[in-house]
């Protein structure tokens, strides 16, 4: 919906990729028709725009028929999955975490599930703003940017202090799942206010019965990578600000 997507009709369906300057890139499984079809579909416009075919985040069956068409696969990302009906900040684990969700609160933090209207949207665009003058942007393609009708299907979670808003997240929902998408805060929230933002998402999500509450991805670290493959993912990672990422998402185990 943000990043000029467009159809790539294969044998079987049609599937969203998004063209970057030397890719062209599907991103996830087709929206129909299963994925018969979809890496000749895929190679053979890519050749013809003089790029190079890529898929993003797709299944293991996609992943398979890849691989048998000569395809490589590597493994650069791990989704952070929380279970919520299990989730109970206890034990050595979220220590880290605890000690967080104390701080934001002694310093006067509270979160609150909020709708959408006029006068939030205004603090959520100021907030917004802050956020990407400090960050230089904000990076799109397989995430979300700020947008009034994006976050309108959106469920949305705001910190305020004093009554102030100074965070806030976003997340998809399905029937079943939520997965965070924006992350934005205004300038030096108090310490741990990120962390009581995604505990209380956790948290309704548990109370409303659904069955699993992603963070999305952060990068991943397989144990078989050989010495070489390690450091250039850890130069990588450091160089993106993936570390930081990481670190916070592993905050709830």
């Amino acid at each position: 919906r943000q990043n000029g997507a467009e159809l790539l009709r294969t044998a079987s369906g049609r599937a969203m990729v998004v063209e970057t300057g030397q890719t062209l890139t599907l991103l996830f499984d087709p929206m129909s028709g299963g994925t018969r079809g979809v890496v000749p579909a895929l190679t053979g416009t890519a050749r013809d725009r003089m790029l190079v075919p890529v898929i993003y985040k797709g299944s293991a069956r996609l992943a398979a028929e890849a691989r048998r068409a000569g395809w490589r696969v590597l493994r650069v990302a791990d989704d952070a999955v929380v279970d919520p009906a299990g989730f109970a900040p206890e034990g050595a684990r979220y220590r880290q975490l605890r000690r967080k969700l104390r701080q934001a609160e002694k310093a006067g933090v509270t979160v609150a599930r909020e709708a959408v209207n006029a006068c939030l949207l205004e603090d959520l665009a100021r907030i917004d703003r802050q956020w990407v003058a400090e960050h230089r942007g904000a990076r799109g393609f397989s995430m979300g940017r700020f947008c009034p009708e994006y976050l309108a299907d959106q469920q949305i979670f705001v910190a305020r202090q004093a009554g102030k808003v100074i965070a806030f997240v976003t997340l998809h929902e399905t029937s079943r799942d939520l997965a965070l998408d924006l992350m934005r805060h205004g300038e030096t929230p108090p310490d741990g206010t990120m962390h009581l933002l995604i505990a209380r998402a956790i948290e309704a999500a548990r109370d409303d019965g659904r069955r699993r509450f992603t963070l999305a991805a952060m990068p991943a670290q397989p144990r078989s990578a050989s010495r070489l493959e390690t450091g250039l993912r850890a130069r990588i990672t450091q160089a993106s600000g993936g570390a930081g990422l990481t670190r916070f998402k592993e905050c709830f185990a």
